[in-house]
């Protein structure tokens, strides 16, 4: 991993082979996990892709697994992304259905990872809880054997531009 521009190489399965978590940490991601199921397909609804020039990315999420078969597992940081989804596609889960991020309100300003400590605790929110469910999210996503949203995405195209 390079904190640097330009040519990357990017893969999630090849970081969560070298990736290790302290013991504690690994604790409380597998009580998070504890329903998840890496055989299933995971989508990531992000606060981010809204409708743009290019379409709007939950909509596609929801054409792209509406009729799939087996278990699909969700991560998102807004609810309203959320309850769209699952009314289109009534068998999905929430891969960390207690998430504390769920419990902060959408905004248009930024996206809730760059909500400060201050701001979390009105919300009765730690940075540890947060980080702790973003890490979850994370791991979701990399480990799960199908993707939607994970290489297709307002959010992607913006960081490879």
């Amino acid at each position: 991993m390079t904190n640097g521009k330009g040519d990357r190489y990017f893969d999630a399965k090849v970081i969560v082979k070298h990736l290790r978590f302290k013991r504690d940490i690994v604790k409380e991601l597998a009580k998070r996990l504890d329903q998840f199921d890496p055989n299933s397909c995971v989508v990531h609804l992000r606060g981010t892709d809204r409708p743009d020039g290019k379409g709007d990315w939950t909509q596609k999420c929801i054409e792209a697994t509406k009729d799939l078969t087996y278990q699909v597992f969700v991560v998102t940081d807004q609810r309203d992304l959320w309850e769209r989804y699952k009314e289109a596609v009534p068998h999905a889960k929430l891969v960390n259905p207690n998430s504390c991020i769920l419990r902060i309100p959408p905004s248009n300003e930024r996206g809730t990872h760059q909500i400060i400590p201050p701001e979390l605790k009105k919300l009765n929110i730690t940075k540890r809880d947060y980080v702790l469910d973003v890490l979850t999210d994370w791991v979701a996503l990399a480990t799960a054997r199908q993707a939607c949203g994970r290489t297709e995405s307002t959010y992607f195209e913006m960081a490879l531009s």
